[in-house]
């Protein structure tokens, strides 16, 4: 594994914590009624979400293509 794909797949362990952490948080101040916490914390949230697809995408990327047979490739290019 690269050095480059250590430090993402880390990346992505933080970011998958710390959604999980918010979305706890979450649900407590939703049921405390605290609608400006609430609303904090989905949007922390959502930014985080949208760096995680990033860095996910970034990861596939990186990682070696896996062979495909050629009627799957014509069958794809058609659809």
């Amino acid at each position: 594994m690269t050095d480059k794909l250590k430090q993402l797949n880390d990346q992505i362990a933080s970011f998958e914590k710390s959604i999980a952490d918010k979305t706890q948080k979450l649900k407590v101040a939703q049921e405390r009624w605290e609608d400006y916490q609430a609303g904090r914390l989905r949007a922390a949230i959502g930014q985080e979400q949208v760096a995680l697809h990033n860095l996910k995408q970034q990861r596939s990327s990186l990682e070696p293509m896996q062979e495909k047979k050629a009627s799957a490739i014509f069958y794809g290019s058609n659809h």
